[in-house]
Parts: C-alpha cells; structure tokens; sequence
C-alpha cells in the first residue's frame, strides 16, 4: 500500500521561502568582489524554484517578490536604493517577477495534476477492492448453499430412482445455471481487471469438443436437439479449462436459441497461420443485423434474461490466446459463431488477458468481429 508524503504546514512553507530567498541574496551579496552587479538574477533565481518545489505556488510567490527587491535594492543602479531606475533595469525586474510568477503557476498545476491523479488512482483501488470482497462474498457464500442443494439432489435420486427424477432434474439443473452465473461474474470481474491468467498446454480438440457437449446434452436430449461434432486438427494449445468455458457459453446459448427439433454442429478444422478454427453451429432464430455489433460488449443483450457476460467473456478469453472469435448469422436460419486458437505447435506461454493479442488469425475481420445473442 502507498504511504502518503505529509504536507508541510503552511507556516513552514512560508518560512522556508523567506530562508531561502535571504540565503540567495547573502550568497549573491558575498560574490560581489567576483562577479560585481552581473548575474544577479542567475544566481537568485534557483531560490524561486527551491521555494516553490517546496512550498507550492504561494511561497513560490514569495521568493519571486523578495528576490526581485532584493535584485532591485542592491544591484540595479543606483544601489542600495528602490528609486530612478533605467527602463532596461524596469524591464529586467518585470522579466524576472514574470518568469518567477510562471514557474510557480506551472509547477503548481503539475502538482494539482498528480495529486488529482492520485486520487483518483486511490479511489479505483478502492473500488477494485470492493468489487474483489463482493466477488469473493459471491464466491464462497453463494456456491456453498448451492453446493449443498446439488448433494442432497443427486442422494434423493441415488436412494429412490423413482423418486420425482424429473423435479430433481429441474433442481440440478437450476444449481448448474446459478454456478454458471457465479463463475461467469467472477471471470468478468478479472477479465476487466486484466487478472485472469491462464496456463496454455497441448490439449486434443476432440476431447474439448466432448467435454463442452456432454455438459449441455442432457438438456437438448429433453428439446430433441440433435448434437454433432466433426473435429479435424487433432491438438490445439490453450488452456483447458478456459476453453471449456468458451465452448460451454456458446454451446448453451445455442441450445437456448434453437427450437425444438433442431441441429448443434461443432466442427474443429484446419487454419491458416498455425491456428485451428472453430464452429459452433445452430438452426436456431439468428441474430439480426442490428445486433451483431455489439454482442461481444459486456453485458449487452436483447433477452429478458442473462447478464450479457458470456460471449464478453468468450471473446476476452479467445484473445487472451491471440485469437479471433466472430460470427455469421440470418435470421431464421441460424447463427455460426467462429473462434480461432494455436494449433498444438504454439509456443507455451503465461497470458493475461487485457494485454494486446500478440497474434491474430488471418481467418478473422481486422476488429473483434460479431458474434451472437448472450443470454447466460
């Protein structure tokens, strides 16, 4: 934590500007025999700038004035006096008052800056540590209820197979979704944070592709949603367990977004550039043009339900791998999102996520590019 420099008093600020503009003009008065009336101005000044460093703009002021008497008393002819003098001497001391009222004035706002940018630095930090309690509260307080609903759930369907398994499955599924939503808060609070750190390794996509199925599958079975996969790159580089959640955003959305009756394709294929690209696939109601803009903002979203943070999610953790992630959708038709991740021969590498992508896939639009309605 900063610790914050104290602010010498007012009456310590003041006297250090007197100290030191005296001090300036005893030492410039003992130069006398060398340097006779010239450089006076040169060797004062640095008091202006001592006093005001020190003091702010008030003492800076100070120093300027006695330091511009001073000049004039002692060096401006006739010396020792503060009367007739020349125009050039006139000029001289209105240059110097000037130049010393400026440096104060300037040196002044560049401190009002730092401090204004201190603050506000302190404010966002405490800002960023009420929103780490609150998501550490949403963490533990949440999922520990939730983590007892779903036990009790699966003993009653063990002790009692035809005991309501279709209430039971409502209860599970339920817990699911409110896990979801929790892990979905916490990653979008380190996503903008730029905290969520991942551990890349060679992964097999088909065994992703799996994974990220067997998770929705219980609930397109109970639709008549027909699920495929076609994987064709064997292995990619990403972190497994961000990727899941990837995939498991976009498959539920297109489970959500799909009629009964219809398809989910994901297929795995080849790209240009060492990247393996991606698609999930639906028939289901499409995205309308006027939408596909902005799906990938945080928290936008055309539902009734949803917090808008999965496909923000998705998309910052796509290019967190040096991926692109987009979409294609008519409505009525259906939408296919696209995203692209290193094939398993990328470099293993630490990536957090709100750095710049350090590559990009020449698959991709130049911008992030749309891709589908959230409702997780």
């Amino acid at each position: 934590m900063r610790t914050r420099v104290r602010k010498p008093s007012r009456s310590l600020r003041y006297g250090a500007a007197l100290a030191v503009s005296g001090l300036a003009l005893i030492v410039r008065l003992a130069m006398d025999p060398v340097w006779g009336q010239a450089k006076a101005y040169l060797t004062v000044f640095p008091a202006v700038l001592v006093a005001t460093w020190f003091g702010g703009r008030g003492p800076g002021y100070l120093a300027t004035i006695l330091c511009v008497l001073g000049v004039d008393y002692f060096w401006a002819a006739p010396a020792m006096s503060f009367s007739h003098k020349s125009a050039a001497d006139v000029l001289a001391l209105l240059v110097f008052l000037g130049l010393g009222a400026f440096v104060c004035h300037l040196h002044a706002s560049v401190q009002e800056q730092r401090e204004r940018a201190r603050t506000e630095k302190d404010l966002a930090d405490k800002e960023r540590r009420a929103r780490e309690d609150l998501m550490a509260i949403v963490a533990h307080d949440l999922r520990t209820p939730l983590q007892t609903i779903r036990l009790a759930a699966h003993l009653l369907r063990r002790a009692d197979a035809g005991l309501w398994p279709a209430k039971l499955g409502i209860i599970e599924r339920a817990v699911n979704r409110m896990d979801h939503l929790i892990r979905d808060l916490l990653s979008a609070d380190k996503l903008d944070a730029g905290e969520l750190r991942m551990t890349p390794s060679s992964e097999s996509a088909a065994q992703l592709v799996s994974d990220a199925i067997d998770s929705v599958a219980p609930i397109a079975q109970e639709r008549g949603i027909e699920l495929s996969q076609d994987i064709r790159t064997p292995h990619v580089r990403c972190d497994r367990e961000r990727v899941l959640e990837v995939l498991g955003n976009l498959l539920t959305n297109a489970v959500k977004f799909t009629p009964e009756g219809g398809t989910i394709a994901v297929r795995v294929l080849p790209a240009e550039g060492g990247f393996a690209r991606f698609e999930v696939a639906d028939t289901g109601h499409g995205v309308s043009p006027e939408h596909l803009p902005h799906i990938f903002e945080r928290r936008y979203t055309s539902e009734r339900a949803g917090t808008g943070l999965g496909l923000f999610i998705a998309s910052g953790i796509v290019r967190g791998h040096g991926g692109s992630i987009w979409a294609t959708s008519e409505p009525g038709v259906g939408t296919t999102i696209f995203f692209t991740l290193p094939r398993a021969q990328a470099p293993a590498a630490v990536l957090t996520l709100g750095e710049e992508p350090r590559t990009s896939s020449p698959e991709a639009p130049s911008r992030s590019a749309p891709g589908r309605l959230n409702g997780a």
